[in-house]
């Protein structure tokens, strides 16, 4: 299994209740810290408390895509390491060309192995392309 720096906190933005759930309930499992959040708007809202950790954001939310999120917070000064998740090839192949800023783009359904990898690489400060798809 990988090991992944339980320091931080991963900030999880889905509006799929059911996704959400299951996502936060795999980290926590693996003793991470988490925080979700269901819409773009309230991550915003709470861009000042988003320190220590790294970002999970979907990409097709129901008031602002994750892009809009990202580059909201960025203006907001957080400059937490980004991990796009979506399970649209489109957004998957949009997300490089925009220069979206995020270290990887995750297709849904994301594999446990393949996230927490990719968690392990982010949190632990590797450096991972802008823009690589997992």
């Amino acid at each position: 299994m990988t090991k992944v720096d339980r320091e931080g906190t991963v900030f999880v933005l889905e509006d799929d209740a059911e996704v959400r759930e299951s996502l936060t309930a795999l980290l926590e499992a693996m003793g991470l810290r988490t925080r979700a959040f269901a819409c773009g708007r309230d991550i915003v809202r709470s861009a000042a408390t988003l320190v220590d950790g790294c970002l999970l954001l979907d990409i097709g939310l129901p008031d602002y895509d994750g892009f809009e999120v990202l580059r909201m917070l960025r203006e907001a000064d957080v400059d937490l390491p980004a991990i796009f998740m979506t399970g649209d090839e489109v957004n998957a192949a949009r997300a490089p060309v925009r220069g979206s800023g995020a270290r990887v783009v995750l297709r849904k359904p994301i594999s446990d192995t393949v996230l927490l990898a990719t968690l392990a690489d982010v949190l632990g400060g590797e450096k991972r392309a802008e823009g690589a798809c997992a």
